[in-house]
């Protein structure tokens, strides 16, 4: 082995060592210093750090210590988000250079990744999914079990509504990219052409890339505020009612933050996003949250219930959900001073965390069914509340399970 061989043989060694004597150090440290805090998740990954489990006989008989410090090490690198954030940097950096003589709009934000970087936009976005014969079986179910499940109540008007949400969207650049997406196209053709004559298809397509980008966030799958605005205000004429308005638009305190597109993606475009609102006044709601009464700003978690507005503690926080308010299986919303004495059905997820509180306006009762978190019974909730109108807005779950399993019971 030559001089050079031995030192290079050393150095790797060396460096090896370092890094493993530096995670087992800080693993330390956290146990022997006092005061000293160790971070206790990542928003980056959306998860809690496992830590170093104490060591006891029956961890080291049944495998558990060993699991648990074998993660622990993972998660405890210094610097971790960091690390892998550079890391997919590197990757993307190679990518950017292969890309150069073929000048694609939209490249892999690293290898192997699902996410694209669109620099000309400053956009993260997710790449379709690729027409398959499992995923139309799949939909064809959801297309039955959708449409008995609406057959079985006449009396209500039913409206279903999807977002024009990046991996659908006929208007982002990565959608030509792309053979055979499963696309706006796709589910109305598959999925929304199934549905029972009498269930309105509100079309919430945009045809216009420059106001599609203003409608949804860069680094994130929702909409804005304004995005989910326009969507409401198409919603609303279709349902018969008077939208609101005119609203005042306001960038909020939130704090500069990446969504879910630049945290699985790896990829934060300078700037990021920040949230924006409308001037809104709930104080004339009655609210119930999974059947216990919450202050009506619930809706809109800007303010905290100390009355200290919101701000973002990382810039890898779900600012969307903590602006907002997060996912609840029910809300109830009652509005003494509504438009009508009706009452209006929504199911949906996420998409529509910003736009319940407006409907209220138009309705006496609101209830909001997220099917994914709903632990009641959406027909004895149906039979209850006998709403006058029903509304879907889903964005790609319409044939999830954790969707379809409420509408099953």
């Amino acid at each position: 082995m030559s001089k050079a061989q031995k030192v290079a043989n050393i150095a790797f060694v060396a460096v090896i060592s370092a890094m493993l004597f530096s995670v087992i150090g800080y693993e330390v440290i956290q146990h022997v210093i006092p005061g000293f805090n160790a971070p206790q998740e990542s928003y980056l990954e959306g998860r809690k750090y496992q830590h170093f489990q104490k060591p006891t006989v029956q961890a080291f008989a049944n495998g558990d210590f060993q699991a648990s410090f074998s993660k622990s090490i993972a998660d405890d690198i210094p610097l971790r988000d960091k690390v892998i954030a550079l890391n997919a940097a590197a990757q993307r950096g190679i990518i950017e250079i292969a890309n150069a003589p073929f000048s694609f709009e939209a490249y892999p934000t690293f290898f192997g990744a699902r996410y694209v970087s669109i620099p000309a936009m400053g956009r993260i976005s997710a790449t379709p999914s690729v027409q398959n014969a499992e995923l139309a079986a799949s939909i064809d179910e959801a297309a039955s079990l959708w449409s008995a499940f609406i057959e079985k109540y006449p009396d209500t008007r039913w409206f279903v509504f999807m977002p024009d949400w990046p991996s659908i969207s006929l208007v982002n650049p990565v959608h030509d990219l792309i053979a055979n997406p499963v696309d706006r196209t796709y589910w109305e053709d598959r999925f929304f052409s199934q549905l029972p004559e009498s269930c309105a298809y509100v079309d919430g397509a945009y045809e216009d890339s420059g106001d599609w980008e203003l409608a949804f966030f860069k680094t994130d799958h929702h909409w804005q505020i304004q995005g989910a605005f326009a969507a409401y205000r198409k919603i609303a004429k279709s349902l018969g009612v008077t939208p609101i308005g005119p609203v005042e638009f306001y960038e909020t305190d939130s704090g500069q933050f990446y969504g879910a597109y630049a945290r699985s993606g790896l990829c934060f475009p300078d700037g990021g996003d920040v949230v924006w609102d409308i001037a809104y006044d709930p104080s004339p709601l009655v609210v119930h949250i999974n059947g216990k009464a919450v202050d009506p700003a619930s809706l809109d978690e800007g303010f905290h219930d100390s009355g200290t507005l919101y701000r973002a503690q990382s810039e890898f926080q779900n600012v969307y959900a903590e602006w907002f308010h997060s996912d609840h299986g029910l809300i109830e919303i009652e509005n003494e001073s509504a438009e009508t004495d009706k009452t209006l059905l929504i199911i949906g997820e996420s998409f529509t965390n910003n736009v319940e509180r407006l409907f209220a306006e138009s309705y006496r009762k609101v209830y909001v069914v997220d099917p994914r978190l709903f632990e009641g019974n959406i027909s004895q909730l149906m039979v209850a509340a006998s709403p006058d109108d029903a509304l879907v807005i889903l964005s790609g779950t319409w044939s999830s399970e954790d969707v379809l399993k409420c509408i099953k019971k």
